[in-house]
């Protein structure tokens, strides 16, 4: 393994998952899903919109872990989740608003729906409070170094 490696701003960048990552993953599944359900849409875009945004914190995470870099390497991991579970929710609310619901009628069927898309709801906001507290303390600290000018 490489020593004295200099790892790369965009890939730091990638460690700190703030509340905007989320709302990019939320809009990603929402747009996604909405273009798998009206057809007229370009079929290859949804995919396109997914892999954009979880292929790099993917890639990052490999590429620190490489480097032993495991509490980075969790960071970006983290982005990575975040934004799989917001378009997992979101997506699923959208097929669901767009009418693509089991076609059989079957309690248990409908409850598992319901409790996957509690689960997933329940992951957002799991990951939505760190996110939370490191955005607000991110605007924390400009603010100060603002007022300390």
């Amino acid at each position: 393994m490489p020593r004295n490696v200099v790892i790369p701003v965009e890939i730091i960048a990638r460690t700190n998952p703030k509340m905007a990552e989320l709302v990019i993953g939320l809009c990603a599944g929402i747009a996604a899903a909405y273009m798998l359900i009206y057809k007229e849409t370009l079929s290859v875009l949804p995919g396109v919109a997914i892999s954009v945004a979880l292929v790099p914190p993917l890639c990052v995470t490999g590429y620190l872990t490489y480097f032993k870099e495991y509490s980075l390497a969790w960071q970006a991991f983290l982005l990575y989740a975040t934004i799989l579970v917001a378009i997992i929710l979101t997506a699923g609310i959208v097929f669901l608003l767009g009418g693509l619901k089991p076609r059989v009628k079957d309690l248990k069927l409908s409850l598992r729906v319901a409790i996957g898309m509690i689960l997933i709801a329940f992951f957002v906001v799991l990951v939505a409070i760190p996110l939370s507290v490191r955005t607000f303390n991110d605007l924390k600290d400009l603010h100060d170094r603002q007022a300390a000018i």
